[in-house]
């Protein structure tokens, strides 16, 4: 038997009973440690404030209330053991790396459960690999977790057949990280991933197709070999010319970056053909193209975006979409790439309504991007029903 102490694994205040007892996860069992319930309470945690209504009894009306959270450094500590048998560990690998890693699946593991709860899981031999910080965007609600990480585990071969398994991973490693440009450039990169290797449902006029035909299995064999034959370039520039415009012509007839962002968002069924087409939604997938282009040229974000009246109103976007829109869009890419459902595992209705209020209305969570400045509209009425 092969044990491993799992650091920081989070799945809610009470420790699991009943049939989690003992957790299933690939040919894991986990147990959580017997003080569960006070070992979370080390864990990461930042300062933080809770924003609702009261009943005042004296006036008879509702009141606001602001509870003031602190935080805490937290500790890397164990909060949970997963074994598996002698035979489980010799046969199972890691997948999601360059290459299988033949350690019994720990490392897909910690992954898996990184990615659902938010907080970086660690196994005993790997806390040295990352900084010690708080739980980040997440996929579903820590009880939920206990259902999902089964699903996720049963189909993390169809990452690695896709070619997608870094956007999990910078996923992950983005979450938590306190400067901005770092942590959108890491997403950036995931949803790079997704606009590269998502199965799309292309319409024709995307990809330069006509009844089924593609025209780039036509195209990129005449270029390539045009480029072959020219005479004057060394073998050099021949190979980097031809790099340079195949790439352009594998892309189709409008395969630029804002057109494979409108197929993605199609693909995963976020926006309506009808949808699309709003100027306002058009508008917002430049300014979403615009951030992912200079955060990952730039390492910064743009002072300037498509409709916005100014650069104060752009940052607000820039802020939304680098730390909002991305990460939502990765989870929603991910889970279903890998053709999991929403039954008996996270639905994802609060992603997909993020990111549809987004690109319809300019709002994150809420917060109409356009109109008002974040910490007037958090302390408005409108801030607080939320």
């Amino acid at each position: 038997m092969v044990r491993h102490e799992l650091l920081n694994l989070s799945v809610g205040g009470n420790r699991p009973g009943g049939r989690f007892s003992e957790w299933r996860v690939g040919p894991f069992v986990v147990t959580f440690v017997g003080d569960y319930e006070e070992t979370v309470k080390r864990l990461p945690k930042i300062a933080s404030r809770t924003d609702g209504w009261e009943f005042d009894e004296k006036t008879g009306n509702m009141r606001k209330t602001t509870v003031f959270n602190e935080g805490r450094v937290g500790e890397w500590i164990a909060t949970s053991v997963a074994t598996l048998s002698d035979e489980d560990a010799a046969s199972t690998a890691s997948l999601l790396a360059d290459d299988p890693i033949e350690d019994g699946g720990l490392w897909d593991l910690c992954n898996i459960l990184t990615f659902l709860t938010g907080q970086r899981v660690a196994s005993g031999d790997q806390s040295d690999r990352w900084p010690l910080r708080d739980s980040g965007n997440h996929v579903c609600n820590p009880s939920m977790v206990l259902f999902a990480a089964p699903q996720m585990w049963g189909r993390r071969d169809r990452l690695r057949e896709l070619g997608m398994e870094y956007a999990l991973l910078m996923h992950n490693e983005a979450n938590g990280l306190s400067m901005l440009q770092a942590s959108g450039a890491l997403y950036t990169m995931a949803v790079n991933v997704l606009l590269d290797r998502y199965p799309v449902e292309v319409a024709p006029e995307a990809t330069g197709t006509d009844g089924g035909e593609d025209h780039r299995d036509i195209v990129c064999p005449v270029v390539g070999q045009a480029i072959a034959e020219a005479t004057g370039l060394s073998p050099e520039l021949k190979a980097g010319w031809q790099a340079k415009l195949l790439s352009v012509a594998r892309q189709g007839l409008s395969g630029s970056m804002k057109g494979r962002l409108e197929s993605l968002l199609a693909s995963l069924r976020l926006l309506a053909s009808e949808e699309l087409q709003k100027p306002e939604v058009k508008r917002r997938i430049k300014c979403v193209n615009k951030v992912r282009n200079v955060l990952m040229h730039a390492g910064r974000l743009p002072g300037t975006l498509p409709g916005a009246k100014s650069r104060e109103v752009a940052e607000r976007y820039g802020v939304a979409i680098a730390l909002g829109v991305f990460p939502d869009l990765v989870q929603v890419g991910l889970w279903k790439a890998m053709g999991l459902p929403s039954e008996g595992g996270p639905s994802l209705l609060q992603q997909t309504d993020n990111l549809r209020a987004f690109f319809l209305q300019g709002r994150a969570r809420g917060w109409p991007l356009e109109d008002v400045a974040f910490e007037e509209w958090f302390e408005s009425d409108a801030g607080y029903e939320q």
